[in-house]
């Protein structure tokens, strides 16, 4: 399915760790996959799959930002989501601004205790 048109959104940023754990909790929702500039740079997601005003701007029921900053042409891409869940170690990071659900945390502890409440 189009990211554009996709109703629930899983994205990895680098601050992720493992994108397979990841692919994980996209799969447990029934979500579509896709990341940030620094995920496909690290080769974990294809081009079609950046959320950003440069690749793909989305507006789902549910966005999962996994490890994502959240830059400026991130969050301006995100900007119609219906719900945003942020999970980042930084208390500082950008996408807190713009999250209905912020967790500082570091994605590897969050993640996989998301995974167990939902198996």
């Amino acid at each position: 399915m189009p990211l554009s048109k996709a109703p629930v959104i899983v994205a990895a940023g680098r601050q992720a760790g493992d994108v397979e754990m990841v692919r994980r909790l996209a799969q447990a929702l029934g979500a579509e996959l896709a990341g940030d500039r620094g995920a496909r740079d690290a080769g974990w997601i294809d081009a079609d799959r950046v959320v950003d005003v440069r690749g793909v701007t989305v507006a789902p029921r549910v966005y999962v930002a996994v490890g994502i900053r959240g830059d400026t042409f991130h969050n301006a891409a995100i900007e119609e989501a219906k719900f945003i869940l942020a999970i980042h170690p930084d208390p500082d990071a950008p996408i807190f601004q713009v999250a209905d659900l912020c967790i500082e945390r570091d994605p590897k502890e969050i993640v996989p205790a998301l995974l167990k409440a939902l198996s």
